[in-house]
């Protein structure tokens, strides 16, 4: 009985990291994509780093949702409650991102690069954990 619970408790283990793993492959894809909109908005088109922090955000959201849903968390719930649901997390990340830019750019006088560096280094810890307890879990 023992050893059927510490082989239990293995694949948990390999299941929570493989989900992780997942989970930062998508975030990766979606990061490209908020950092590559952030770099064009302004260097191409001269929109304020608070802005276009907001615009990569909203573009990369399609991107992290259908990854997330679909391949790291495998949900199969409702996906309009899903959606809703992550809709509201990334709102309060393009808030968080937004002020990030604005604080590391406009206030600091630093390279638009420190603030995606922050934006994609600490959020998403927190959205996995916001993510799956509370938008994906089964």
């Amino acid at each position: 009985m023992a050893k059927d619970v510490k082989l239990d408790t293995h694949t948990v283990a390999i299941s929570a990291i493989a989900q992780v793993v997942r989970f930062a492959a998508v975030g990766v894809i979606a990061s490209a994509v908020y950092a590559g909109v952030v770099l064009i908005a302004i260097r191409k088109f001269g929109i304020s780093s608070a802005l276009a922090g907001a615009i990569g955000y909203i573009v990369a959201i399609p991107v992290s949702f259908v990854g997330q849903k679909r391949w790291t968390f495998r949900a199969q719930g409702t996906q309009y409650i899903e959606f809703r649901g992550f809709v509201v997390v990334q709102a309060a990340n393009t808030a968080l991102s937004a002020l990030a830019m604005l604080i590391s750019t406009d206030v600091l006088g630093l390279n638009p690069f420190v603030g995606i560096i922050v934006i994609v280094l600490v959020l998403p810890t927190m959205t996995y954990f916001v993510l799956s307890r509370k938008v994906f879990n089964k």
